[in-house]
């Protein structure tokens, strides 16, 4: 074990919820001006900051809001760190985001500006919604299998269309992605080793081959921007370690949106490189949750979860 300095989390879609930003926005100057910042690269037709305040939740949920107030948000509240704790970033050495949270712990380490970052964000959520619309499926998490038992099952599985294993949570949380037919034949053979299943309520198949229409612009988008090497290690999902290099991150970004995300072995490789606490920042605890349901029972008392969330009075690093 050689780090003993923090590892910052960013939250990924999901973890949205209807006043977002709101109390950080009034209660610290800095948070203001993120957001203030966001509705000019947006446009105030876009609407971002009034859904997020305001809902409704069905607008909310939409990938295309959905990703951007994220990205917003998530930045407001370590802007608003930044005033309630200064010199905090001084005490982190690396980060990582789940799925569209690794474009903010990108923004955080200094690699995309702000803008470059929401708006590939903005563009990203509208692709992604674009492609769940032509091309439907769906979410299903699987609870207390390993990642072998459930890619040992997927071959097994009948019907049409792609089934991926898309997020790995945990050794023993596994997000199952690909089409509905798929999906509703592959929770009873889940069940039948012991699973327990829950389909999720997203818009449709992310990280998935039903994702692959948005490939070519996003692509492109990406390649327009630029990367600079981040000021500290960023864990990325696909690739499930730290990379500086531009190239690699770009293409990281890419593939995110087909391929697997290596959540659980980005966290077992923070783990191995020696880092002990974590800070989650965004709406919730959804992160530092996974974290601690998922380390050796005998590993946590070496490690420290904060969440630094919306309405959060006290905290301390």
């Amino acid at each position: 074990m050689t780090e003993s300095g923090w590892m910052a989390l960013f939250s990924g879609q999901g973890a949205q919820t209807v006043g977002m930003g709101k109390t950080a926005g009034e209660r610290y100057p800095a948070a203001r001006r993120v957001l203030q910042e966001a509705e000019g690269v947006l446009g105030t037709g876009f609407g971002l900051s009034r859904v997020m305040r305001e809902g409704p939740v069905e607008t909310l949920n939409l990938t295309s809001y959905a990703q951007p107030a994220l990205y917003v948000t998530c930045l407001a509240l370590a802007a608003a760190l930044d005033e309630k704790l200064p010199g905090w970033r001084t005490r982190v050495r690396a980060a990582a985001g789940l799925s569209l949270g690794e474009f903010t712990a990108l923004a955080f380490a200094g690699s995309l500006s702000f803008a470059d970052g929401l708006k590939l964000v903005a563009l990203r959520g509208k692709l992604m919604q674009e492609a769940c619309d032509t091309s439907p499926g769906s979410m299903l998490s699987c609870i207390g299998l390993s990642r072998r038992e459930v890619e040992e099952i997927l071959p097994r599985v009948p019907g049409q269309g792609p089934l991926v294993a898309a997020n790995i949570n945990s050794l023993t949380q596994i997000v199952l992605s690909g089409s509905r037919e798929k999906l509703d034949q592959a929770a009873p053979l889940l069940q039948e080793k012991g699973a327990r299943v829950m389909p999720l309520k997203v818009a449709g198949a992310f990280h998935s081959p039903l994702m692959a229409s948005a490939l070519p612009c996003f692509r492109e988008a990406v390649a327009a921007v630029t990367v600079a090497p981040p000021s500290l290690p960023v864990y990325l999902n696909v690739l499930g370690k730290p990379f500086r290099d531009p190239a690699v991150i770009k293409k990281a970004l890419v593939d995110q949106l087909t391929q697997t995300v290596e959540w659980w072995p980005s966290m077992e490789a923070a783990w191995q490189d020696g880092f002990r606490r974590f800070l989650e920042i965004g709406p919730g605890a959804i992160l530092t949750g996974m974290l601690k349901r998922g380390l050796d029972k005998s590993l946590l008392p070496e490690a420290f979860l904060v969440s630094w969330a919306e309405g959060t009075e006290e905290v301390s690093l």
